[in-house]
This record gives C-alpha cells, sequence and structure tokens, in this order.
C-alpha cells in the first residue's frame, strides 16, 4: 500500500434504539422521541470505519446530559464495560480496545439511561457521545477530527434527543353574542383542546347555570351532546368516547393543536343581579389517556365567558299644559302656572267650564324597543270626561279611560312619545277643590317579553316611573 493510500478516518454514530423494550426503528432519524419520567432509554452507538487501514484500541465517553440517569447495576451498561468517571457527568468504555475495525465496518456499544425529567418539561434532552480515542498500526491521526475534544462539527462525535410529554388539556367556552336579552336561545361552545403531545379524551365536562341562564329544554343540540342537568350543574361526557380522542400537539411538525367542540343551548332568564352581568362557566372534570398521566395545568381547564342581559324600562310623565275658562260671554286660555290654582266667583249664576289640556310623555329608558299598548288615566272626582274632546280614549269603568293609541308605535331605546287629554270641570255639574289627575302605563310589551326592570304596569303603584299625577286647585272668585 502506497505511503498517501494510508488514510485514518474513524466516525461515530449515536441512535435511540430501544424504549422501555421496544425497539425504536427509525434510527436516522435525529427528531427528538418522545419519553416519560421513569422511561428506560438504549442507546447504540457505531464506531465506522471511513478510511483504508485497521482501526483498534477505541475508547468512548458519553456526556449524560441533565434530565438522564445512568443506572450503573443494568445488565447492557455491565456487558459493554461503562465505567463513571469522577465528575459524576461521564462514562468511558472500552469494549471495543480490543476489536478490530476494518475499513467499510463498523462495531457497536450500548448504553442505557433513565429518564428523570419532569414530564412538564419543555427541556430537549440531547445524549452526546464521542470517541475518547482511537489507534492504529501506523499511528496516524484521524484525517477530519481529534478524539475527546468535543468539537461537535466533526463526525467522531454525536447525539440523539428526547423530549418529555405530558398531557394537557385546555377548555373555552365562548358566548355567540355579548348583549342578549330575555327569551332568547343562546348557543354557546365549548372548544376542548390539547396543548401537550399525549392524546387524550375530556371524559366529562360541567357547566354551572349561572342566575339568568337556563338550560333550553327541548333543544336537538342539548340532546345530540348528551346534556344532564344535575340542580344548577349540567353535565355531559359526549367526548368521551374512542371517536372523540383529541391528538397530542407536537409543536415541531403540528401548526396548531387539536381540539374537538361541542355546544349547549341556554334559554335567557331576568337575572336578579343589578349590572345583570351573567358568569358561564365550564369546566373539565374528568379526563384519561393511555399513559393515565394526570394534567400538568390545573388553569386551563377552567373556562368562563360573560354577557348581559339587556334591560327594558318604560317611563310615563304628566303635567297640565294649560286651562281654557269658558263662561257665556268670555273664553281665555290659561298658560300652566295660572291654570294650576283657579278661582270661580260662586255668585256669577252664568256657568263655568274650565278644559284642562294635559301632556302625557312615554319615554323608553331602557335598552330594548317596545311599545306602550295601553295608557290608562284615573279621572279625579268633579272631573268630566268628554269623548268628543278626547278622540282615541275610551272610557272603561267609572272614572277610567284608556287609550291605545300607541299600540303599534315601536318606541326605540332612548326616544320619547308624547299624548294629551283633556278633562272638564263644569260649574254646574262638578265640585271645587283640588283635583288629583293620574295616569299610568297599562300594558306594554316587547319582542323579548322582557319585564319592566323597575315598576309594574297597571298596579296604581305610586313612586313608580310608569305612574305619574297631577294636581290642581279650583276655588271661588273668578280670577285669571
Amino acid at each position: 500500500m502506497f505511503a498517501n493510500d494510508l488514510v485514518f478516518d474513524m466516525s461515530l454514530n449515536m441512535f435511540i434504539s430501544d424504549i422501555n423494550g421496544k425497539k425504536i426503528v427509525s434510527e436516522d432519524s435525529k427528531k427528538p422521541k418522545v419519553v416519560l419520567k421513569g422511561d428506560i432509554v438504549t442507546y447504540t452507538i457505531r464506531v465506522y470505519n471511513e478510511g483504508h487501514i485497521d482501526g483498534h484500541f477505541v475508547k468512548i465517553m458519553d456526556y449524560i446530559p441533565s434530565g438522564l440517569e445512568y443506572i450503573a447495576d443494568n445488565e447492557i451498561n455491565i456487558k459493554y464495560k461503562w465505567e463513571m468517571l469522577f465528575d459524576k457527568r461521564t462514562v468511558v468504555t472500552e469494549y471495543l480496545q480490543e476489536e478490530i475495525i476494518k475499513p467499510n465496518s463498523y462495531k457497536e456499544v450500548q448504553i442505557v439511561f433513565r429518564v428523570t425529567e419532569e414530564n412538564t418539561s419543555n427541556k430537549i434532552i440531547a445524549n452526546i457521545a464521542e470517541i475518547k480515542s482511537a489507534k492504529n498500526e501506523y499511528g496516524l491521526f484521524d484525517v477530519d477530527s481529534t478524539p475527546d475534544n468535543f468539537n461537535n462539527s466533526e463526525d467522531d462525535i454525536d447525539l440523539d434527543r428526547l423530549k418529555l410529554q405530558y398531557f394537557d388539556l385546555a377548555i373555552n367556552i365562548t358566548a355567540p353574542k355579548k348583549e342578549v336579552v330575555t327569551g332568547e336561545m343562546l348557543n354557546c361552545t365549548i372548544r376542548v383542546s390539547n396543548n401537550a403531545l399525549v392524546s387524550g379524551n375530556a371524559d366529562e365536562i360541567k357547566v354551572y347555570i349561572p342566575d339568568g341562564l337556563k338550560v333550553a329544554e327541548d333543544s336537538l343540540t342539548n340532546e345530540h351532546f348528551g346534556w344532564k342537568v344535575r340542580g344548577n350543574i349540567v353535565i355531559t361526557e359526549f367526548l368521551k368516547s374512542k371517536n372523540q380522542i383529541i391528538k397530542g400537539f407536537d409543536k415541531e411538525i403540528d401548526e396548531q393543536p387539536d381540539y374537538k367542540e361541542i355546544h349547549i343551548v341556554f334559554e335567557v332568564c331576568e337575572p336578579k343581579s343589578k349590572d345583570r352581568v351573567v358568569t358561564i362557566k365550564a369546566e373539565i372534570t374528568k379526563d384519561s389517556n393511555e399513559f393515565n398521566l394526570h394534567d400538568v395545568s390545573s388553569n386551563d381547564r377552567t373556562s368562563e365567558t360573560q354577557i348581559r342581559v339587556k334591560y327594558f324600562d318604560f317611563a310615563l310623565s304628566s303635567e297640565l299644559i294649560n286651562a281654557t275658562v269658558i263662561t257665556v260671554d268670555k273664553q281665555e286660555t290659561l298658560e300652566k302656572d295660572l291654570a294650576l290654582y283657579i278661582e270661580v266667583d260662586g255668585k256669577i249664576e252664568a256657568r263655568t267650564i274650565i278644559k284642562y289640556l294635559y301632556k302625557i310623555q312615554i319615554t323608553n329608558e331602557g335598552e330594548i324597543p317596545g311599545y306602550a299598548k295601553e295608557i290608562v288615566n284615573y279621572i279625579p272626582e268633579g272631573m268630566i270626561f268628554k269623548k268628543e274632546d278626547n278622540p282615541g280614549w275610551e272610557e272603561i269603568g267609572d272614572k277610567i279611560i284608556l287609550t291605545k293609541a300607541l299600540s303599534n308605535r315601536l318606541l326605540n331605546p332612548g326616544e320619547t312619545v308624547e299624548i294629551q287629554i283633556i278633562l272638564t270641570w263644569d260649574s254646574e255639574k262638578s265640585s271645587a277643590g283640588m283635583k288629583r289627575n293620574v295616569v299610568e302605563l297599562g300594558k306594554v310589551t316587547n319582542d323579548s317579553n322582557t319585564i319592566d326592570i323597575d315598576s309594574t304596569p297597571n298596579n296604581k303603584k305610586n313612586g313608580e316611573d310608569d305612574f305619574s299625577f297631577t294636581e290642581m286647585i279650583v276655588r271661588n272668585n273668578i280670577r285669571w
């Protein structure tokens, strides 16, 4: 052999060949292998002769990474004569020292470790092996690498990687809208995603039924997803079955976590809270996976969303606009301030009539459009209702009149509408004194059947904002 043919070139290749007794086929792949804490991992280390002359007296070094524990009494480690160095982080074997490695061939050893890294770790565990020394009969140096120099660009050093797998399901509940009205059907979406490598199921999901909502009866959606009401909780096991497994998420391969979605339909009710904010809470209460791992995170196993129930509020106010005083030879209209107090001369034999004009205003002070279907006026003693003066008003009882003039008039939030009524005082038929005219909303409606937030129609309750009265006085001695 000529001198220029004397090329010495030893290289090393390391790969994970076995995990917990199960052979790993993809020995050429450097993709991190997925393990759990406590797993037993076997590495195969091959020394190749890529030169033209025999190699021998080969020593191999393994730099033990954090997260792996060398098992001294393992039979494979004993077989291949691994020895721990003083630093407790490096092991060396001379098992191949007596072996001759011919050109274009290889010899191999194995080493076994136990995984000690926590499953929740995001760290990649890289185990590195290197040729510590190699000789040949000619005393030549390796053509492209230097043993025991920890230079990862050379071919006498190699590694393979591990990553921990863990289980982490997360739940998120969303409502289709943030503001709702009573009677509305609210179809909420619950998404369970898998943020970790281990696939699994959300075996049980609970939703806590808040004040302001009830589970919609006869809902095909609720029936499909198997919701069962248990007091103030509703439960489903829909995602427990095998065809509902949520696949693990590998950040190096997958663009986004796998997930499953279910739905629940609520009917919106009148809430008791003053702020009318309703909080819907969903929770994963049971799960499962092939490794029986506990979920590593508890803060993403619950989710809340809030909605706000709009309120309905119609208010009514009334006031005296003016009074028209009519005698045999005279008619005069008095503005409000004078009309509130009128003196009639009792000695005048001529008949005196006073027509009082009232303004009634209805305002939508709420957030929901609606209708003032009926307005009721309670006529005070000594006053007379004349139909010819009040088109649209009807007498429905003793001293009670009603109008439906606004029954088809949609009143939007913030909007005010006005109607009028005329009541008559007649000196021949009426008595003098204080007169209190009372007006009230008799019936209000809206498309969602939401009740008024602060008043009850047609209950004659002073103090509510759908109830109003105006007082005026008629006395002797006419003045205007």
